[in-house]
């Protein structure tokens, strides 16, 4: 549960200020004879007669839980409590929760807590892996902070004496890397977590999504890796984790590079990809943007704000609603 003092800390916060800045970028959406099944198997999706849902975006948390609480009370889905407030809103955080900063089971908790709320109100909670998560499961610990070793201390029972952990000599940090170890506690957590999580008229990923993953299969995607976190499976390196080309889901940048923008035929590529999956947007995390912003004729939203205290970044999320995506900020900042 959470931290008695993280509540003192936000009881002493002042009421957000929300503003929902209506995109000037033209957004795109779906067609209001449009009334195709956009879902997976993964996913919640809404057809015929039934009103879509309010979804909420949150991009890149790197286990900082003040910007995580701030992004979801922006999102107008938990109170000053800390309590779910969302009703039927659907929320979808978009992996990189893991890495950077400290504060990683105390994230990990909260959302993990916060699913039922939502739940018992309609509501739903969508937690995505991002690179870092598959990172730290496939022994890459470039970016843990040894701060954030402390709070995995109460584990039990776990085998720390794996060859793979012997770089680190503090047992707290050994313990969190068993954690994360395919078939470790925290590895079947996030199991649940998706790679592609199509809600709706989006689809939401932490890189990208292109034909390769179309053929390969979303559900043959997010099974692959949920057994492999299981313990139960071995991963396909070329469509998560990296592979040789860095185009798997998890780590692709061609719609979130902020420095080197989509070409006209990955626009049309996009366009291929979202038509084939019956949405009519993607949404990336993964890249630090100065604000959210959009590529592709607002095809591919690009939500990683770099909201976490390492990044220094502002707290920004999406809404989208009745075809529309609006941003939310604090007004405060």
């Amino acid at each position: 549960m959470v931290d008695p003092n993280v509540e003192r800390m936000f009881d002493a916060f002042s009421v957000l200020i929300l503003v929902s800045v209506l995109c000037t970028f033209g957004c795109a959406s779906k067609g209001a004879d449009d009334d195709s099944d956009s879902g997976t198997s993964d996913s919640d999706s809404d057809t015929g007669d039934v009103p879509p849902k309010r979804i909420v975006a949150i991009g890149d948390n790197h286990a900082d839980l003040s910007q995580a609480l701030k992004a979801l009370q922006i999102g107008g889905v938990i109170d000053q409590s800390l309590n779910w407030i969302g009703g039927d809103t659907i929320v979808v955080q978009t992996g990189d929760i893991l890495d950077r900063g400290v504060e990683e089971w105390e994230v990990i908790d909260f959302y993990e807590n916060l699913r039922p709320e939502a739940e018992a109100a309609g509501g739903q909670v969508v937690n995505m892996n991002g690179n870092h998560e598959i990172m730290t499961a496939y022994e890459d610990y470039r970016y843990f902070q040894e701060e954030a070793c402390a709070a995995f201390s109460d584990l039990t029972g776990l085998d720390t004496s794996n060859p793979a952990f012997d770089e680190f000599t503090d047992e707290n940090c050994k313990l969190r890397a068993a954690a994360f170890w395919p078939g470790g506690p925290y590895a079947q957590i996030i199991a649940n977590w998706l790679m592609v999580a199509v809600v709706q008229d989006t689809v939401f990923v932490h890189g990208g999504v292109h034909q390769k993953h179309l053929d390969y299969g979303i559900d043959e995607i997010n099974a692959m890796t949920r057994a492999w976190l299981m313990g139960e499976g071995n991963l396909d390196y070329n469509q998560v984790g990296g592979g040789p080309d860095v185009f798997s889901v998890d780590w692709d940048r061609t719609y979130s590079d902020d420095e080197i923008p989509p070409t006209a035929d990955q626009c049309d590529d996009l366009a291929s990809v979202l038509e084939q999956l019956g949405v009519v947007r993607m949404v990336v995390g993964h890249t630090v943007q100065s604000h959210i912003n959009t590529v592709c004729d607002d095809m591919a939203w690009r939500i990683d704000t770099g909201m976490a205290v390492y990044y220094g970044g502002v707290v920004e999320v999406i809404e989208i609603l009745d075809g529309n995506v609006n941003v939310l900020v604090d007004l405060a900042e």
